[in-house]
């Protein structure tokens, strides 16, 4: 049987409402259709949202050669303006 010659098992019907959708009825409506697709992205693609038992990677420990060290000179002066 050539492709596009199967009749589609739904009918799709296009109304009109007779008033305007209000701006919060449509953020609505716009959440729950991104839930819904978000949904049906997880029931696909299970392997990318299940829990894994691998801790997260620890932070870079810094060698000593890589942080140089100055002696500070601090006059009295200085250290007197703090006391």
């Amino acid at each position: 049987m050539p492709s596009g010659t199967r009749k589609s098992k739904c009918t799709f019907r296009r109304i009109v409402a007779p008033e305007h959708i209000s701006t919060s009825e449509l953020d609505t409506a716009e959440r729950l259709l991104a839930r819904f697709v978000a949904l049906a992205y997880v029931g696909e693609h299970p392997d990318l949202f299940t829990p894994t038992t691998n801790e997260p990677p620890s932070p870079p420990t810094l060698s000593s050669s890589a942080v140089t060290l100055v002696a500070q000179t601090v006059s009295a002066a200085e250290v007197a303006q703090y006391e």
